[in-house]
């Protein structure tokens, strides 16, 4: 094998795992959208997430 044919077969390689990388990823970001979604109401994201998500505040903002 020639040096010319071993580099063809490491870009071979490298486009092969790339393109099941990218397959792969999609898929599961396919499942969790439907199943979970992947991201969160827009009221959630204003209202903030430590209290949509957690349920409490993560600053006092008050001037006691």
């Amino acid at each position: 094998m020639s040096r010319g044919e071993q580099i063809l077969y490491h870009l071979i390689s490298i486009g092969a795992s790339w393109g099941w990388s990218f397959v792969a990823t999609g898929t599961i970001l396919v499942v969790i959208n439907v199943t979970i979604r992947l991201r969160l109401r827009d009221s959630d994201e204003e209202a903030g997430l430590d209290v949509s998500q957690h349920d409490e505040p993560a600053y006092d903002f008050s001037d006691n």
